[in-house]
Order: structure tokens, then C-alpha cells, then sequence
């Protein structure tokens, strides 16, 4: 099941803010669909992010991406759990 960032975002906060971990979170706007559907859309393009869907959450460690969950986990508990572990 993909989600929407309207049902992941309240999740992704809730766990954010009960993790015993120091964690900076990024909030990036991709634009409305027809901006995001484009194929070169910045976040998709760009190598530092490589985003494919909406919501996507990455984990970077000393600037590498050491973790990642696409639109169809960034909305589940455990997988968010098992991210910043």
C-alpha cells in the first residue's frame, strides 16, 4: 500500500519526536502532481537524493545515505523504528 504524505507525516513526527535519537529532519516540497510527475524533477534527478515517490525519508550518517524508505513504508511504525536504529 503506497501512502500519502497526509497519513505518513503524522507518523513520521510521532516517532521522530519519541526517538531517543538526535535526528534533524528536512522537509522538502516537491510541488503540486503535475510538477512532481515531471521526469526531471529536481529530487528525482539530483544524486544526492534520487527520490522516486513522495513520502520518502532518507538517512544520512556523515554524508552518506545509509538508510531509506520509499512511499510505501514511510508511513509504518516499525519500518521507521528499524531506520533509526
Amino acid at each position: 500500500m503506497q501512502a500519502n504524505c497526509n497519513v505518513a507525516e503524522p507518523v513520521i513526527y510521532q516517532k521522530l519526536t519519541a526517538s531517543s535519537y538526535k535526528v534533524a529532519l528536512l522537509r522538502a516540497f516537491v510541488g503540486d502532481e503535475a510538477t512532481w510527475g515531471n521526469p526531471p524533477h529536481p529530487w528525482r534527478v539530483d544524486p544526492r537524493f534520487m527520490v522516486k515517490g513522495v513520502p520518502t525519508l532518507i538517512l544520512w550518517e556523515n554524508e552518506d545515505i545509509t538508510g531509506r524508505l520509499e512511499e510505501d513504508e514511510a508511513h509504518l511504525e516499525d519500518k521507521i523504528d528499524a531506520l533509526l536504529k
